[in-house]
């Protein structure tokens, strides 16, 4: 369901409008696409998609995370 949600606030749909339900994985989705950014993400949320963005391997910019074994090689 996040999808239709990104889909919505893509066409110009205010992020406030999503569910809290759907909020953080909408956010997420949005922010790795590069349809959002993480200063757009309602403050009440930004912890928890921060935290979901890291275990997914990203960074608040929507990056991929380097660790350090990949960065020496």
């Amino acid at each position: 369901m996040e999808y239709v949600y990104a889909e919505l606030v893509r066409g110009g749909r205010n992020i406030n409008t999503v569910p809290k339900s759907k909020m953080v994985a909408t956010c997420v989705l949005l922010i790795i696409s590069g349809d959002l950014t993480y200063d757009q993400v309602p403050s009440g949320y930004k912890t928890k998609v921060k935290a979901e963005l890291k275990k997914q391997g990203y960074d608040e910019n929507g990056e991929p995370l380097v660790n350090a074994e990949e960065a020496a090689e």
